[in-house]
């Protein structure tokens, strides 16, 4: 039975990745505003997260290069993350997350509190099992190695 929750959170987080592939490869030509996007009714608690701006011009198809835990402005992630305990590591992973989403899927509409709430269930943001984040978090998508033992 100790096989049970490893595998359901397994089974979760390919459920999670192939929600976001879904929502890159669908098309958004036809989509239409939610009841409560069209009566401006969705309630906002933060600020959302301003991407880092470049140091130079850059292609726009060096955003595909970039890593998504680079996509978000470290000052807000410092300022989120202290107030609502959260590692910066994983608070990086999440908006970045998210910007991209909305850069691929304007329409789809998945925040990086979302995000966040999934990896405090499920992970304690990287954290449980006395597991930490490694620094290259954001070269391994979905990767295992992202939880590492202390």
């Amino acid at each position: 039975r100790r096989w049970v929750w490893p595998a359901a959170t397994a089974g979760l987080a390919l459920l999670g990745a192939g929600a976001l592939a879904a929502a890159a490869l669908v098309p958004t030509a036809g989509a239409q505003p939610s009841a409560a996007d069209q009566a401006g009714t969705t309630p906002t608690t933060t600020t959302a997260p301003t991407q880092t701006p470049a140091a130079s011009p850059t292609p726009a198809t060096t955003a595909n290069n970039t890593p998504i835990a680079e996509l978000a402005d470290p000052s807000w992630v410092t300022r989120i993350a202290a107030a609502g305990n959260i590692p910066e590591r994983a608070l990086y992973a999440y908006a970045g997350a998210a910007i991209e989403v909305s850069r691929i899927n304007p329409s789809c509409g998945l925040g990086w509190n979302t995000l966040a709430a999934i990896g405090l269930v499920e992970t304690e943001h990287g954290s449980m099992n006395n597991a930490t984040l490694n620094p290259d978090r954001d070269r391994h998508p979905g990767d295992h190695r992202y939880l590492a033992r202390r």
